[in-house]
């Protein structure tokens, strides 16, 4: 009797089966995407390769367009890693889980509504939906955003781990709006509010005349996956719509979180972020 194994070579039989170039490149292509401007010397030191195994896995992703280099020989995510990482955006197994909780809070608000992932330094918007209404704030699929402006971005540096503000810290705030925080002191004190709350209420800072309020999606072991946000014009957020629609944006988030097996953001406030 001839036994059939169905089974695709090496799945689920550990890193004996693993091509140790391709996970070097692949672990190369990652500390780009997530460390913008890296330097051959720095993608060395931090992947303890040697100088010259760090140059031939650039040149190979260089030369397929998956990174790029730039004036003074930084590395940077090429074309070819964004047209993937678009398509592994709409494919995100959260755009599922997360479809019918934006439905619901798109009919509930009237207003746009945005689930937004996190790619190195920057959000990705993964899933959107536009609010029916003639203005609104328009932020199609896959759109990238810086993190110290907006809803989102915002919940990210509060609820990840602090040297990810760092990295941000590290190069000047860039203004995108007039009310964007270019002062560090000042955006530190107001993700400190942000952890505190749970929530985050950005206005006027990431678009001229919009808003956002989003609230974070955690994952097993409290870990900030996502971040789920409404936005429109400034012109239409009363005070009484403010304090709606964070309700209903906290209870949405904390849906999606418990279907994680996170908290569901009840604890928010008992997180123990510091931002010295």
């Amino acid at each position: 009797m001839q036994v059939v194994n169905d089974q695709e070579p090496g799945v689920g039989r550990g890193p004996d089966y693993q091509v140790q170039a391709l996970v070097r490149g692949l672990e190369v292509l990652q500390l780009v995407a997530a460390e913008p401007e890296t330097s051959l010397s720095e993608v060395a030191r931090k992947l303890q390769l040697s100088v010259s195994q760090a140059f031939r896995l650039l040149a190979t992703l260089e030369a397929q367009g998956y990174v790029s280099k730039r004036p003074g020989k930084r590395y940077v995510a090429g074309p070819a890693a964004l047209v993937l990482g678009h398509w592994a955006v709409a494919g995100h197994p959260l755009r599922q889980l997360a479809a019918a909780v934006l439905d619901r809070l798109a009919d509930q608000t009237r207003e746009s509504v945005h689930l937004v992932v996190r790619e190195g330094l920057s959000t990705v918007i993964a899933d959107v939906r536009e609010s029916p209404q003639a203005v609104q704030v328009v932020s199609p699929l896959g759109k990238r955003g810086a993190l110290h402006v907006g809803a989102s971005g915002k919940l990210f540096l509060a609820f990840e781990s602090p040297s990810l503000l760092e990295k941000v810290l590290a190069a000047p705030l860039e203004r995108f709006a007039p009310s964007t925080t270019l002062e560090p002191g000042a955006l530190r004190a107001e993700l400190r509010r942000v952890a505190e709350q749970g929530v985050c209420l950005a206005i006027d800072d990431f678009e001229p005349g919009a808003y956002a309020i989003g609230a974070p999606i955690f994952a097993a072991g409290k870990r900030i996956l996502a971040a789920l946000a409404v936005a429109g014009p400034v012109s239409r957020l009363t005070s009484e719509a403010a304090a709606r629609y964070t309700s209903l944006v906290r209870a949405a988030a904390g849906q999606l979180s418990a279907a994680l097996g996170g908290d569901d953001g009840r604890e928010a406030i008992q997180r123990d972020v510091k931002f010295t």
